[in-house]
């Protein structure tokens, strides 16, 4: 599940490098794993799994790069736009949990 606190820790700790409809790249700070008992980080790699919408997930953490394929159709680049901006934690939130599956 996705907390308006997850989410802002994610907002805060990601840049948006790289967007296309139906993939976004994201480049990771490394001060993130200082959250580890708050944000699953190895549970990045399986949205794919948890997110309906979320057609492939790539890490790689020697580069410090998360790249995500989705569905346009079903999640909005607005998104991860609002994810990478630091706003609308509790709209965010909403959106990815109305997406679980």
């Amino acid at each position: 599940m996705f907390t308006d606190e997850v989410v802002e820790i994610l907002s805060k700790h990601i840049e948006l490098v790289h967007h296309l409809k139906g993939r976004v790249r994201f480049k990771l700070d490394t001060n993130i794993q200082k959250y580890k008992e708050t944000i699953d980080l190895s549970g990045l790699e399986n949205l794919d799994k948890k997110i309906d919408g979320i057609k492939s997930v790539s890490l790689n953490k020697l580069a410090k790069s998360l790249t995500i394929e989705y569905d346009h159709n079903k999640i909005s680049m607005q998104l991860w736009d609002d994810l990478s901006k630091n706003k609308n934690y509790s709209e965010v939130a909403f959106q990815l949990n109305s997406l679980i599956k």
